[in-house]
């Protein structure tokens, strides 16, 4: 964690917490509260379809890991 005098903002590195999961666990935890439907409903996603553009399975998963920093950001940091 890095603090800068003048500025409140802090700067974290997530695989601070990441590293610690298993992958399979943290699914069955978090990951049945994402839906594919919603994610297909995002207009970035959309527009990729349209263009047959690939859309890899690391991309369905970031959504789920950048939520995963969030809360991980407010328990830890209360933002």
């Amino acid at each position: 964690k890095k603090q800068y005098s003048n500025n409140p903002a802090i700067m974290v590195d997530n695989d601070d917490w990441l590293s610690e999961l298993k992958y399979l666990d943290f699914l069955r935890e978090y990951g049945t509260h994402f839906t594919i439907n919603r994610m297909l409903s995002f207009e970035s996603v959309k527009q990729r379809l349209q263009r047959e553009a690939p859309f890899s399975f690391l991309e369905f998963n970031y959504m789920i890991l950048q939520a995963y920093d969030f809360l991980e950001l407010h328990r830890r940091h209360n933002v």
